[in-house]
């Protein structure tokens, strides 16, 4: 399991939250743009395309919706390998894979813990600021913070919504995702403070 991902070409690093409990080793991912076949870091892993998926999948998904499995195969030698070779390694580690990966979707399952009618406000919130993904999941965050600090988020929800006077049909406020971003930043000093 990855808790790190580090970018060769900018030196910059990405850390996927590590929220679940599984039974793979864990380690550090660097993405480099060439095969590496010798490394000065004995037992560092490579690939070349882990630090871009990321960053590609950030504008949709939140960290916490997020992991990263690398399977190990070749341990830098690849005249060593055939494809039967992987295909058996890969099935012999398939029954541990999908187990990680149903315990995932159950604890995502458990989270979903509010009444229709909430999240029709959650909803209503949402597209009241045109909100992308990773906007929606920004609020979701900024709900469960709220609730774990100080109490019932989604009355705090409907008295922004007021306050603002975001759902005023003959004057909206809002015309774009760009002003939502606005009204997100105060939403979030709002359960901050």
């Amino acid at each position: 399991m990855i808790h790190r991902l580090i970018e060769a070409a900018s030196g910059r690093n990405f850390y996927p939250d590590m929220l679940f409990v599984h039974s793979f080793p864990e380690d550090s991912l660097t993405t480099v743009s060439t095969p590496q076949q010798e490394t000065s870091v004995p037992g560092m892993l490579y690939d070349m395309e882990g630090a871009a998926l990321y960053q590609a999948a950030l504008p949709f998904f939140s960290t916490d919706r997020m992991f990263f499995l690398k399977t190990v195969s070749d341990f830098g030698e690849l005249a060593d390998l055939s494809p039967s070779d992987l295909l058996e390694q890969a099935m012999e580690n398939l029954p541990s894979i999908r187990e990680t990966l149903e315990g995932f979707a159950s604890a995502q399952r458990r989270t979903q813990r509010y009444s229709e009618a909430e999240e029709a406000v959650i909803e209503e919130f949402c597209t009241l600021l045109y909100a992308s993904e990773s906007m929606r999941q920004e609020i979701r965050r900024l709900i469960t913070y709220y609730e774990l600090e100080r109490g019932y988020a989604i009355a705090l929800l409907q008295e922004f919504i007021g306050e603002h006077g975001l759902r005023d049909k003959q004057s909206p406020r809002l015309h774009s995702r760009k002003e939502g971003k606005v009204y997100l930043e105060r939403f979030r000093k709002a359960c901050l403070q």
